[in-house]
């Protein structure tokens, strides 16, 4: 399996020197890391954060909108920022199974982000019986504790692809492997 380093960003500020260098160091690929934002990243600099995840895309760097559908959701967010992933958020796969208000807007935003070309992933699954729901709706990705725990970095060494040359840090770097088969 091909594994992706997603880590989450708190804000837009991130110094794109920094990011390159960091690739350099650790010899990881671009299209390889994920940046996971929060939608309340978007509420302040809206220019300034768009020209940054901008050049951090061109990079090859994806972009993801993580916690969808909850805090300060917009659609405007999604036609304005150049998302390639959005991830549902894990409220509403949780609750999916029991109301069917939660399992109409799953439907939605699986439906509106491949509209827009966007990977739409199911965070949070924890049950088989959610994993057997998602199967039945356009969801291809999904994340959560049934598919495996967070891993510190150090941890996947032992998985074909990823080298010693990967792991610079003894920083616990928590990842998941996505998936639906």
């Amino acid at each position: 399996p091909r594994f992706r380093l997603v880590t989450g960003v708190q804000t837009c500020a991130l110094p794109i020197s920094a990011v390159i260098q960091t690739l350099f160091q650790t010899g990881l690929a671009a299209e390889r890391l994920e940046l996971e934002l929060t939608e309340s990243i978007f509420l302040d600099a809206v220019q300034r954060n768009l020209e940054t995840m901008g050049k951090i895309r061109s990079l090859g760097i994806k972009i993801v909108m993580d916690d969808f559908g909850i805090g300060f959701s917009s659609l405007n967010y999604l036609r304005s920022f150049p998302f390639d992933r959005i991830k549902i958020d894990r409220s509403f796969i949780r609750d999916m199974l029991n109301d069917q208000r939660a399992q109409s807007i799953v439907s939605a935003i699986m439906t509106l982000g491949h509209a827009m070309s966007m990977e739409v992933i199911a965070e949070g699954v924890e049950t088989a019986a959610q994993l057997d729901m998602l199967r039945h709706t356009s969801c291809t990705t999904a994340q959560g504790f049934l598919m495996g725990r967070p891993a510190a970095l150090a941890d996947l060494s032992a998985y074909p692809g990823m080298t010693d040359t990967a792991i610079t840090s003894s920083k616990s770097v928590k990842i998941s492997r996505d998936h639906l088969s």
